[in-house]
């Protein structure tokens, strides 16, 4: 048996408050001096190389795709900010707001005046049969290449 296994927790935690433990550090070398070392696989030509004109992946992506890349990093850190989160969580909110007081698109519609509802209120009648969960499972059609390219706007 190794003589750590013979220790009780009680030597163990002595040990940690002796003062001999305290005075001494355990490694004499500073942390500034100390050199990292990398691995022997580690090519560190090809690391600072690797940027993205040079991965495959990228530059095979069209225009509209790396505009797309390039806003999803620039969202995804200022969102990090603290005006970056005031600013969307503002920009959510004022959503809400519009879309609770002011529906735009019955306004042309119905008019100003018969378009301001409350659409988190639920009908007084729903009529609707309920289906079961079945039907929603089922195999869909195909959606038209038109249908297919506008999604991807939204």
């Amino acid at each position: 048996m190794d003589d750590y296994a013979t220790f009780s927790v009680d030597d163990v935690i002595s040990g940690l408050f002796q003062k001999e433990s305290m005075e001494q550090p355990s490694d004499r070398r500073k942390l500034e001096e100390q050199d990292m070392e990398l691995p022997k696989w580690f090519d560190e030509k090809k690391f600072n190389n690797v940027r993205h004109e040079s991965v495959p992946a990228y530059r095979t992506l069209s225009l509209k795709g790396k505009f797309k890349l390039a806003l999803g990093y620039i969202g995804n850190n200022f969102y990090s900010t603290f005006i970056g989160r005031a600013y969307f969580n503002w920009n959510h909110w004022f959503s809400l707001y519009l879309m609770k007081y002011f529906p735009y698109i019955a306004f042309f519609r119905f008019g100003i005046k018969k378009s301001i509802v409350n659409i988190f209120e639920e009908d007084p009648i729903d009529d609707t049969e309920p289906k079961p969960n079945a039907e929603y499972n089922k195999p869909r059609d195909p959606l038209p290449w038109y249908r297919d390219w506008l999604s991807l706007l939204w």
